[in-house]
């Protein structure tokens, strides 16, 4: 309602679309920079949710296909 009344309507989904695209930027920066760091990223990886990172090794692995983050795009 409120996004009606501010006349938002129209133009949300490319608002969302722009927040979205954003965020894949920032993702996609703060992952190279934690692989170039002096960390070497490992000391960094720490997820809420694990068993959406995680394969049945226990092996963080984000680029399968059912996690819907494909590998040409990091």
């Amino acid at each position: 309602k409120l996004i009606e009344r501010k006349g938002l309507k129209e133009i949300m989904p490319d608002y969302i679309k722009a927040s979205q695209k954003f965020k894949m930027m920032a993702i996609k920066t703060y992952v190279e920079r934690c692989r170039l760091s002096n960390l070497c990223g490992f000391e960094m990886l720490q997820f809420a949710d694990c068993l959406k990172y995680e394969n049945k090794n226990g092996i963080v692995d984000c680029f399968d296909d059912d996690k819907y983050i494909p590998a040409n795009w990091m």
